[in-house]
């Protein structure tokens, strides 16, 4: 009966910026052993993590909110924009 499977790989920022060459090998137990190798390239792109913190306002008041950059690339420059929804 065949068998099969998954393979699942999630990159971490450290991973950020390589080429990952992985090997899926699959093998039986018959006499002789039989085997396949396929082989694929993951290229992991530079990336840009940006967080915000939380911070609760009451009508009229004013505050910050703290925000923390991660890249794993030089970045020179930088824009966003910050929707507010009301009632959520």
């Amino acid at each position: 009966m065949p068998e099969w499977g998954w393979f699942y790989w999630m990159p971490l920022p450290q991973h950020a910026p390589s080429t990952n060459t992985i090997a899926v090998i699959a093998t039986d137990n018959g006499q002789p052993a039989l085997s396949s190798t396929n082989r694929f390239v993951v290229v992991v792109p530079d990336f840009c993590l940006l967080r915000a913190g939380t911070h609760v306002l009451e009508t009229g008041q004013t505050g910050s909110v703290a925000l923390a950059m991660q890249t794993s690339t030089r970045v020179t420059a930088l824009a966003f924009r910050l929707r507010a929804t009301p009632g959520a």
